[in-house]
């Protein structure tokens, strides 16, 4: 099937999946930014992207929406990035694997299952939601080290101290939210979550440009 959609169809498959990441870009920065001056009192600053989507959100079909696109262009990124390759390793297969999962538990889990109104007690509803999220991160932590091991250091050196760096910043990041998120914590640098939280995502989409970059070359 594979080489009958390489040669029949010639589709770029690299290309493909970086089309594909671009409209993730914009849409989780862009488009989320432009959601929230749509929902009087959110501060992207302060305020996580899921109270986006709280329950009784006002906005909270438009989330759903993106949801459902969020989890359709991870799923074609996985596929896409699966196919960039003629004979994908255990590592490739695995990664393309945690971008759907990724795809599925960030896009449909987080936005069908709204989180608690800020401030009130965890629902049903948010419990779910921090049971998808969680899986989705575990996916998307994992993306990285295995490509690690896919581009060997010695012939990928700057893939690798790229790498670093950005997972450093992403781990520092995601910890500073994490940390507000879960303690409570509303002073000092813990009073920017939403900042840190986009901090951190920024980090993973910076890795997957330079991760396409490595694709093979299809003509």
């Amino acid at each position: 099937m594979k080489e009958r959609l390489s040669k029949g169809m010639r589709i770029d498959w690299p290309l493909v999946a970086t089309i594909s990441l671009s409209f993730l870009l914009y849409g989780e920065f862009l488009g989320n930014a432009y959601l929230g001056t749509l929902f009087s009192g959110y501060n992207w600053k302060t305020d996580s992207i899921s109270y986006l989507g709280q329950e009784n959100s006002p906005i909270l079909h438009y989330v759903q929406i993106w949801g459902a696109c969020f989890t359709i262009l991870y799923i074609i990124l996985g596929v896409a990035f699966y196919f960039s390759f003629n004979r994908p390793s255990i590592f490739v297969k695995i990664v393309s694997i945690l971008f759907i999962i990724y795809g599925l538990g960030e896009g449909l889990g987080s936005s069908f299952f709204p989180v608690n109104v800020k401030g009130t007690e965890l629902t049903e509803s948010a419990f779910l939601h921090n049971i998808f999220g969680g899986f989705a991160d575990v996916a998307l932590y994992t993306i990285p080290v295995l490509m690690l091991f896919e581009f060997s250091k010695d012939k990928n050196k700057e893939f690798h101290q790229v790498t670093y760096v950005l997972m450093a910043v992403a781990v520092v990041s995601c910890s500073i939210f994490l940390i507000a998120k879960y303690f409570h914590i509303e002073h000092g640098l813990f009073t920017y979550r939403g900042l840190w939280q986009r901090i951190f995502l920024l980090c993973f989409y910076l890795f997957f440009y330079l991760l396409l970059r490595k694709l093979p070359k299809t003509y």
